[in-house]
């Protein structure tokens, strides 16, 4: 399926990877993308989330192509869950991540996570080295918490590894936007702290006043998006890390 309603407006495409994972690209509405944007949700969200197709559609207005779907066990994917929530979703994100670059040839890769998929970008990056930049939102340094939730919702362990902390190339993880608020009652913003020590230069943390866990407001989540992909645009001339940052949600902008 192809959209485009008019020339200001990302191309809207829907496909269906191995005819289990639902995934939407949103094309920059002219001309080649510069860099492809993969997108990865949270624990209990899904890719059709009214803030992913607005982050979506920002990238693609941008110049990038964005990716959005559906990982193991969340929205209209249809993958077994078989090893755990956390390697199942990783493979997932693999089987999308292939099918991207069939289709959209060698462009730079970045990836965009809220919460548990903040997370996962992490796991992600720290094996995959084609991974040019990521940006975390609301990212946990330590998922145990949830392991509970996850038995009970999903039928299956989480998985490992549930704490980056047991990850050795979290060390050599780098090019990596850590973004969260300081109102966040999920993830406490400590958790950002942590990331940021543990991985690698160039790196920066940005702390947003007022913004919550979902970044629900508007202005905190466009200056998130703003950030994002200003990051992303910067990752190839980065060369030092950056002391951590804070952000009131008013200076959002666009």
């Amino acid at each position: 399926m192809r959209r485009n309603p008019d020339s200001r407006s990302p191309v809207i495409e829907s496909f269906f990877v191995d005819d289990m994972i639902p995934v939407v690209f949103h094309r920059p509405p002219r001309g080649f993308p510069e860099g492809i944007v993969l997108c990865l949700h949270g624990l209990l969200s899904h890719k059709d989330s009214a803030k992913f197709v607005q982050i979506c559609n920002e990238a693609a207005i941008r110049g990038f192509l964005a990716v959005r779907f559906d990982q193991a066990g969340a929205g209209e994917n249809r993958m077994p869950l078989l090893d755990g929530l956390i390697p199942d979703r990783l493979r997932s994100i693999d089987r999308v991540m292939g099918f991207v670059r069939k289709s959209a040839g060698d462009l730079p890769v970045f990836l965009l996570g809220s919460s548990l998929g903040g997370y996962l970008a992490f796991l992600y990056a720290a094996q995959n080295r084609r991974i040019q930049a990521l940006a975390s939102w609301a990212a946990p340094f330590d998922v145990h918490p949830v392991a509970e939730v996850v038995k009970e919702r999903f039928a299956v362990p989480l998985g490992r590894p549930m704490s980056l902390g047991d990850v050795p190339e979290m060390g050599s993880t780098s090019k990596a936007l850590i973004i969260h608020g300081r109102a966040d009652n999920v993830v406490p913003p400590d958790e950002g702290y942590r990331i940021y020590e543990k991985i690698g230069f160039p790196k920066k943390l940005v702390f947003v006043h007022g913004a919550d866990h979902r970044f629900l407001h508007e202005r905190g989540r466009l200056l998130a998006i703003r950030l994002s992909l200003e990051w992303f645009r910067s990752a190839n001339f980065l060369c030092r890390d950056a002391p951590p940052s804070f952000m009131n949600d008013n200076n959002g902008g666009w």
